[in-house]
């Protein structure tokens, strides 16, 4: 493929490394991604900062990723980060983790209500905002689409998309607002989760 300051065509990326970023956008710029297949195994180390995430949106990015593919085999690794004041929307895209049996790992928190897995497919935090239109969403994880240390509001809109959540001792959520400020939008989209399609609270 080929690569520049303002887009990526037809890149393929893999990696078994720990923590290894596949695309990383920062700062007050503009991105597009076309036609990426990008393949990620091992541990992620911090989700929370999109450690070893597929694509990486931080600061005031604006990231729109077309017809590509994300797919993980990892622990606590999103396919999609999106941090800061950032704004990333994906079109006919599909983003898969099926992380391991890892029994080493500490991090299979229930938060009171049942969640088990290891990772979190698609992550939002700070003020970012994310739309995904005509997408596929596959995961064994506790979560499908994570919000996450938000400041003042965030906004996940989904259109068109289809989520799976499922496997032997799956459950988690599809999605979850946790706050009054923050939108999660489904419209027209297929849920399909062992837990919970969408958890409200706040």
């Amino acid at each position: 493929g080929t690569a520049d300051g303002h887009a990526a065509s037809n890149v393929k990326i893999a990696s078994c490394e720990e923590s290894f970023n596949g695309i990383l956008v920062t700062g007050n710029s503009e991105y597009e991604i076309s036609g990426a297949d990008i393949e990620l195994d091992g541990f992620g180390a911090n989700d929370f900062m999109g450690v070893g995430a597929g694509v990486t949106a931080i600061d005031n990015a604006h990231v729109t990723m077309n017809d590509s593919r994300v797919v993980l085999h990892g622990v606590t690794r999103c396919a999609v980060h999106v941090g800061g004041d950032s704004v990333f929307t994906a079109n006919r895209c599909s983003f898969l983790n099926h992380s391991p049996d890892d029994q080493d790992w500490i991090g299979d928190f229930s938060w009171g209500v049942g969640f088990v897995g290891c990772n979190r497919l698609v992550q939002l935090c700070d003020n970012g905002t994310a739309y995904y239109n005509d997408c596929d969403f596959d995961t064994n994880g506790w979560g499908v689409a994570s919000i996450d240390g938000h400041d003042k509001a965030v906004s996940y809109y989904f259109k068109d998309c289809r989520m799976n959540l499922s496997g032997t001792n799956t459950h988690g959520y599809g999605s979850f607002c946790i706050g009054d400020r923050n939108v999660v939008s489904f419209d027209n989209c297929k849920v399909h989760v062992n837990g919970y399609a969408l958890i409200v609270r706040g």
